[in-house]
């Protein structure tokens, strides 16, 4: 189907064009399908935050979406 590279660009571009939970949803299956559910990997080969995948991985499993902007309770 696709080149390694040509894939990388097409996840990468892909993941460009979405936002917030969304995004998330779709670099945690790119990480389960393409890299063994390893977030590293992904960042290295994509560039991606690992902090994001871990958020995005972690909504996939739950099925809740995680509020955007939140950093706890004051």
């Amino acid at each position: 189907m696709f080149e390694h590279d040509e894939r990388n660009s097409f996840l990468q571009e892909t993941a460009g064009g979405l936002k917030g939970y969304v995004k998330r949803l779709f670099m945690a299956r790119t990480v389960n399908e393409f890299f063994e559910g390893v977030p590293y990997r992904a960042e290295q080969e994509l560039g991606w935050n690992r902090a994001t995948l871990k958020k995005g991985l972690h909504e996939l499993r739950s099925g809740f979406e995680c509020v955007d902007g939140c950093r706890g309770m004051t």
